[in-house]
């Protein structure tokens, strides 16, 4: 059986910044939230994840990563 990335993240994250029940909860949505701190951070070329984006993220952390 091909491991999905749900297995690979509990292997490798054992999904401690990731939690499926209570996504929002969740290091890795903190982190994209983060106004101290952000992901990626402010000097990165890359943008924030707007309110749309992070919920985006919220509902695959919720439906188990497919």
């Amino acid at each position: 059986m091909s491991k999905t990335y749900l297995d690979w993240a509990q292997e490798n994250f054992k999904l401690n910044h990731i939690d499926l029940n209570n996504p929002e909860t969740s290091y890795l949505v903190k982190r994209l939230q983060d106004q101290a701190e952000p992901m990626p951070p402010k000097d990165s070329p890359f943008r924030q994840l707007n309110q749309e984006e992070v919920g985006v993220v919220i509902e695959w952390i919720r439906l188990g990563l497919p």
